[in-house]
C-alpha cells in the first residue's frame, strides 16, 4: 500500500490509539486485493463509518469517494476549528458509554500483547453480538456480590469468551478463569478462547485478560471434565433463552450487607467504610 502525508496526518488523526490503528491497518491488509476506491482517504472513511468488513461471499468492494467527504469535514473542523462534528459517526462513536464501549477503550491504552488481540476480535464483532456482550456484562455488575458468569462463542464461529465475576482474589481469580476457559473450549472444540475478570466493586472496565490459542484436539481427560461443566452449569436470568440458546432460572436472592458489617470484598474495613458507595 503506498500512500502519502496527507493520509497519514488524516489516519492518525482519527486512528489515534495502538489498538484502532492496528484494527484499520489489519483490515485493510487483509482485503487489500478486493478493495476497489480512487483514494484511500475514501477507504478510511468508509471504515470508520461501517467498519470495513467483507462477507465470506464476498469477493470486493467497490468504494466511492464521496465517503471521504464527512472525515474531511471532521479533520477540517478538528484543525481549523471551525463549527460541524468532530469525529465520523461511525465505530469511534456508536459503543459511547456503553459497557463494551469502556471496556476497548480501556484495551486500547493497555500495551499487552494479550490485551491488543483481544481488543481486535472485539473490534471484529458485528454490532447485534458486541451490544449483546455489552448488556451481559452489565449484568454481571449489577449484582456485586455473586460470582457469576457467561460464555459465548464468536462471529467467527472458530474462537469464544468467557467473562468471569467474582470477589477472590487476584492469583486465585486468575487460576479459576484460565480452568473455566481451558474447558469451555474444550467443550465447544474452538481454536482460540478469551477470559476476561471482572470486578464490580473495581472501576476499571477488567482485571485480567487471558487467551488460550492453540488448535483444538482431542482429550480424554479434558472431555469429560468439559461435559461435566456444561451438564452443572445452570444459565441465569440475565441470558435469553434466544440469544445464548439457555432457558432462564431465578437469580439468588441477596442478603442485605449492614452498614457496620465487614465488607464483602475482602478489605477487613466496615461496609459503611468502604464500597457503600459504589
Amino acid at each position: 500500500m503506498v500512500t502519502d502525508i496527507f493520509f497519514l496526518d488524516l489516519f492518525f488523526e482519527f486512528c489515534s490509539t495502538p489498538l484502532q490503528a492496528f484494527n484499520y491497518l489489519d483490515r485493510r491488509v487483509k482485503y487489500f486485493k478486493q478493495v476497489f476506491c480512487d483514494s484511500e482517504q475514501a477507504v478510511l472513511g468508509f471504515h470508520l463509518q461501517k467498519n470495513l468488513f467483507l462477507e465470506k461471499d464476498e469477493d470486493f468492494a467497490a468504494i466511492d469517494k464521496h465517503c471521504a467527504d464527512e472525515l474531511d469535514a471532521c479533520f477540517t473542523a478538528r484543525r481549523l476549528h471551525v463549527s460541524g462534528g468532530q469525529t465520523p459517526d461511525g465505530i469511534l462513536t456508536r459503543f459511547n458509554r456503553t459497557e463494551i464501549g469502556k471496556l476497548i477503550d480501556a484495551l486500547s491504552i493497555d500495551d499487552e500483547p494479550t490485551a491488543i488481540s483481544f481488543g481486535l476480535a472485539l473490534l471484529y464483532l458485528s454490532e447485534e453480538l458486541a451490544l449483546k456482550i455489552s448488556n451481559l456484562i452489565s449484568g454481571l455488575k449489577s449484582n456485586l456480590f455473586i460470582d457469576r458468569d457467561f460464555s459465548l462463542m464468536l462471529d467467527d464461529g472458530h474462537s469464544g469468551i468467557t467473562f468471569h465475576s467474582n470477589h477472590h482474589q487476584e492469583q486465585k481469580r486468575r487460576e479459576g478463569l484460565i480452568s473455566h476457559c481451558i474447558l469451555r473450549k474444550q467443550a465447544t472444540k474452538c481454536d482460540a478462547w478469551y477470559g476476561v475478570s471482572i470486578n464490580p466493586l473495581n472501576k476499571r472496565p477488567f482485571e485480567t485478560v487471558v487467551y488460550l490459542n492453540e488448535p483444538w484436539r482431542p482429550d480424554h481427560e479434558l472431555d469429560k471434565k468439559a461435559k461435566r461443566l456444561i451438564r452443572n452449569s445452570k444459565p441465569r436470568k440475565y441470558i435469553s433463552g434466544d440469544e445464548m440458546n439457555r432457558k432462564p432460572r431465578d437469580i439468588p436472592k441477596v442478603e442485605k450487607v449492614g452498614r457496620n458489617a465487614p465488607c464483602p470484598c475482602g478489605s477487613g474495613k466496615k461496609y459503611k467504610k468502604c464500597c457503600i458507595d459504589n
